[in-house]
């Protein structure tokens, strides 16, 4: 029975996801790869604080897209639910136009994050508050802050003596950009596992199908996500 709710709500979740691009219009499309290395660190039970950084490849992962560096901490206020701050800083590889080149940003984010389990099935909640900046660059100049809402939902299931156990999740943004239309841009779906080393840490396989909404002519792109996270407890 969990084993056939778990693949219920993976199935409307795809389905759902599967009709909304078959109403959109043609796109363009791509395939990124993303590569990451995390340490985190749990100096108590509540506290938690997290270093990390990405590679990220693009146009059929021929091309740097960019690379950042990001912190990040977060305390549990109760069971299941933390609220986190993080800062990142981006490099981005701006490869068309007259003027190319790396564009470095700051970004800030403010998350609420909720978890609790149905028997074996884990279930996840995430709000996320971000603004972007790039630096160096005025307002006389034509750069605004780039303020995202984002709603993620997540479900892993533990199977039994089975150490890749299944994560799906589903995320949408709603964003309000260079000052323009606030309004709902793209969704996120990721579907894949983690294997835990027992003194090691995780390695993780995702695969992540990403699109633009309410644009005339939309960009999807298909991304494998390589995740490799070690974490050292002090208590």
């Amino acid at each position: 029975m969990k084993k056939r709710i778990y693949l219920l709500v993976s199935l409307a979740l795809l389905l759902f996801f599967g009709s909304l691009d078959g109403i959109l219009a043609q796109d363009n499309r791509d395939f990124e790869t993303w590569s990451s290395v995390e340490f985190r660190y749990r100096p108590t039970k509540k506290w938690r604080i997290g270093l990390e950084t990405q590679l990220r490849l693009k146009e059929n992962s021929s091309e740097i897209d960019g690379y950042f560096g990001e912190l990040t901490g977060g305390y549990e206020i109760f069971k299941g639910f933390r609220a986190a701050l993080g800062v990142r800083l981006i490099s981005k590889n701006d490869n068309t136009g007259k003027q190319q080149g790396y564009e470095n940003f700051v970004r800030l984010h403010a998350d609420a994050i909720y978890k609790h389990k149905i028997e074996r099935l884990g279930l996840n909640y995430r709000l996320r508050y971000q603004t972007r900046d790039e630096l160096g660059v005025t307002n006389e100049n034509g750069d605004f802050a780039d303020n995202t809402i984002r709603l993620k939902i997540g479900t892993e299931y533990n199977l039994r003596k089975w150490k890749l156990d299944p994560q799906l999740s589903a995320e949408i943004f709603h964003q309000n950009e260079r000052n323009e239309d606030e309004g709902f841009d793209k969704f996120r779906v990721t579907f894949g596992t983690e294997y835990k080393f027992k003194k090691w840490g995780r390695l993780g396989v995702f695969y992540r199908y990403e699109r633009e909404i309410n644009q005339t002519n939309p960009a999807s792109t298909d991304i494998i996500r390589l995740q490799y996270v070690y974490t050292l407890k002090g208590y």
